[in-house]
């Protein structure tokens, strides 16, 4: 029998050292994911904070053939063809990673490019271009329909999984059941003040819940796609001027339903009635794609705020009549 002899091993994980994965909207409205080792600060208060730097991602572009142009050849006349480009993933966002041990965390990025312009399919920053000095504060609520799978392994027990999940990363998740899942405030009825979510922050932990049930999907070996456009997915929405004003509700919904915020989405739109009060002091507009990016819907919404509040009232008739 050979005898016993010392080698050389890697020691355990470093304590300053932990796993971020970077969470992004692509250009075709799909939410990707890559991880990466980062160093940890820590605070006064002995608590681990990530040191998040930019990332350099690729980005593909198909362009289309151009058959009149004379200087092409055959190929690049008729066939259309791949150019890449380089953008960098700013974070913006992040919560601890439920599904890693700590430290982990999932880090929200936008995308941008490399003269540090948001990406021209970057709808996040739209949205945060609306809060920067606004004077709304709007009350947002997004109910997002569970995907469809192609397996029958996805049940009650799986989305347990995730509502804990989300609980445990901060996620401001309200409730779910068989078909959908609440992220928004606690209660509908809550009276809005300047500690309610802001848009981004309702948008930002609907895409990380999105990101936490895709994890769990592929850990379980489900296959999924998403659901039909034009489900029942929802949107709610109420400011503290609608609260005060109920009047103002049945203006502002028309207003809604008049605009076509995709070639998908033509939203319904319908009061929301408060449960204690017995009025209506929301709207709820439905018929929103499962697969939509709730910031571009908050932009359309937020326009049409900015646009009604800007309005100035209109003026009594001389005659009186």
């Amino acid at each position: 029998m050979a005898g016993l002899r010392v080698i050389e091993g890697g020691g355990a994980r470093p304590l300053d050292m932990g796993i971020a994965s970077y969470i992004w909207i692509s250009r075709e409205g799909e939410i990707c994911s890559r991880s990466k080792v980062i160093s940890l600060a820590q605070t006064p208060e002995g608590d681990k904070v990530p040191m998040l730097d930019r990332w350099k991602m690729i980005d593909q572009v198909e362009v289309k053939p151009d058959p009149q142009n004379p200087l092409a050849d055959w190929q690049e006349r008729h066939e259309p063809k791949l150019m890449s480009r380089t953008f960098i993933l700013s974070p913006c966002y992040y919560v601890p990673d439920p599904l890693r041990p700590q430290p982990s965390f999932l880090v929200l990025c936008e995308v941008r490019d490399l003269d540090d312009n948001p990406a021209d399919w970057n709808s996040r920053a739209l949205v945060r271009k609306h809060e920067e000095g606004a004077a709304l504060l709007p009350w947002w609520g997004i109910r997002q329909r569970f995907p469809k799978v192609d397996t029958i392994k996805t049940g009650i027990e799986m989305k347990e999984r995730f509502l804990l999940a989300c609980i445990d990363a901060g996620i401001r998740i309200h409730s779910l059941d068989y078909n959908f899942y609440w992220v928004g405030p606690r209660n509908i009825s809550d009276a809005i003040d300047m500690e309610e979510p802001s848009s981004l922050v309702i948008a930002d932990h609907l895409i990380l819940a999105r990101a936490i049930f895709d994890r769990l999907m592929v850990e379980q070996g489900d296959i999924y796609k998403p659901s039909t456009i034009g489900a029942s997915s929802a949107l709610h929405l109420s400011t503290a001027e609608l609260r005060a004003n109920p009047s103002q509700i049945g203006d502002l919904s028309i207003q809604l339903a008049d605009l076509q915020f995709s070639p998908h989405w033509k939203p319904r739109c319908t009061e929301g009635l408060d449960i204690k009060s017995r009025s209506a002091n929301y709207i709820k507009l439905s018929g929103l794609p499962d697969n939509m990016d709730p910031y571009e819907a908050m932009h359309c919404v937020l326009r049409v705020l900015v646009e009604a509040q800007s309005k100035p009232p209109e003026k009594p008739d001389a005659t009186g009549v």
